[in-house]
């Protein structure tokens, strides 16, 4: 029994990484549907606004990788507008606002998020 719970403790860690990689997967195999609700089910759970604000980038990108780039700027302009979180939550908002503004030929706006993080 000790060990069954120290493997759901640390197997819970990767979780939401495992996730996004099933997600983005499924995404290629043409079933956005379940992709989505896999991610959305995420942000549902999250317990902090850091986690939450984490979750709704790996949506945004698979919004971008399913090519429906007005929601993919949309929800990762959600994160950037958020106060305090980490460095890398940011940066992965500014980058996948830059791909979707490109993939909707915006270069101009494409380009300005890429600036700030450079």
């Amino acid at each position: 029994m000790l060990a069954s719970d120290l493997c759901k403790t640390q197997l819970a860690a990767f979780v939401p990484s495992a996730t996004e990689k099933l997600a983005f997967s499924l995404i290629q195999l043409g079933n956005r549907k379940r992709s989505f609700a896999l991610l959305q089910k995420l942000i549902d759970q999250a317990r902090t606004e850091e986690e939450k604000a984490r979750f709704v980038a790996m949506m945004a990108d698979a919004l971008f990788r399913a090519q429906e780039y007005a929601k993919g700027s949309e929800a990762a302009e959600k994160i950037i507008a958020m106060a305090g979180l980490k460095e890398e939550t940011i940066v992965r908002a500014y980058s996948v606002a830059s791909k979707c503004y490109a993939g909707m030929g915006n270069m101009e706006k494409s380009i300005s998020y890429l600036t700030i993080i450079a």
